[in-house]
């Protein structure tokens, strides 16, 4: 009975130790993710991305044209909204000898791709910095990265919060105590008293409760002003900045890039082209001569054999 309690006591040891380390690992994966607070997540992602046959000839073209179509649009394949992509590159250029396969019931080819993809992608509990867009007296409304709106609902405020109808704005008095990591003591109550506003316009750090997706292109976010650190930011740290983060697309870049390979193909098969036209012309050319060679010599042959004798 007693080395049976003790496994026991054991096992519960372990228990506590387990369930320590998953906590350890949440806090961890939380800090993290509150880093980003732009939502977005840019990895390398290997895609399978169906192509017209008609587009097979250009196949890096012909996967841009696709994935544009698939950009601000939310895919289970991404993990959410692909807000920018760039870096693409074909993995088999052997086409169906490279383990391209054609789409049961359609004309169209899955070609397999790599491509950097930004993907907006917010975690439930995670940090986002918006800019107000609306004020309201039950509600704040924000767009992130200038692309994605977000809403947080009167009762996600803070109780220090106060509606100013005539400067149509929320006003937050503070006592410096919520930033005040205990590392110094206040020396006057009254000094440490500060007043913030939430206005159109104002940066506001908020903490991701839901988000609800109506469709592909649809995202609305609702936030709420009760975690740790939130409210409005100032407007000088443009660390936290996210709009360029977010908006900074190389779009341009991208389809420059694609044009002059488009050039250089070209040109690559013009050359290809003349070479061919060249070694064409050249074995005619040959083969006439050769021709014309072995009729002179037939010719010259058949002369010599017919010709009279000089005894005769």
């Amino acid at each position: 009975m007693m080395k049976r309690k003790r496994r026991d006591d054991d096992d519960d040891d372990d228990d506590d130790e387990g369930g320590k380390t998953r906590r350890r690992r949440r806090r961890r994966e939380e800090k993290e993710c509150n880093k980003n607070t732009t939502g977005c997540v840019t990895s390398v992602v290997r895609v399978s991305v169906p192509v017209h046959p008609s587009k097979l000839a250009n196949r890096k073209k012909g996967v841009r044209e696709q994935l544009d179509a698939k950009t601000l649009r939310h895919h289970d394949g991404f993990g959410g909204v692909l807000v920018k992509y760039e870096e693409l590159s074909i993995v088999n250029e052997d086409g169906m000898n490279g383990g391209e396969t054609i789409l049961p019931a359609s004309s169209y080819v899955n070609v397999k791709a790599m491509v950097k993809a930004t993907v907006f992608a917010p975690k439930m509990r995670s940090y986002l910095i918006g800019k107000v867009n609306k004020i309201g007296q039950d509600h704040i409304g924000l767009v992130v990265g200038n692309i994605f709106n977000a809403s947080i609902p009167i009762e996600k405020f803070k109780e220090n919060m106060m509606f100013d109808e005539s400067k149509n704005a929320w006003e937050i008095i503070e006592d410096g105590t919520e930033n005040n990591d205990g590392d110094e003591e206040e020396s006057d109550e009254s000094s440490s008293m500060s007043m913030k506003e939430i206005k159109v316009g104002s940066r506001v750090k908020f903490r991701v409760e839901k988000v609800n997706r109506e469709d592909d292109r649809v995202v609305l976010l609702v936030g709420s002003l009760l975690g740790k650190g939130c409210g409005p930011v100032d407007s000088s740290r443009q660390g936290d900045d996210d709009e360029e983060t977010i908006n900074g697309t190389d779009a341009a870049a991208e389809d420059d890039a694609d044009e002059e390979e488009a050039k250089r193909d070209k040109k690559r098969k013009k050359k290809a082209k003349k070479e061919k036209k060249e070694k064409k012309e050249k074995k005619e050319k040959k083969e006439k001569k050769e021709k014309k060679e072995k009729k002179e010599k037939k010719a010259k042959k058949a002369k010599k054999e017919f010709s009279p004798s000089s005894s005769e």
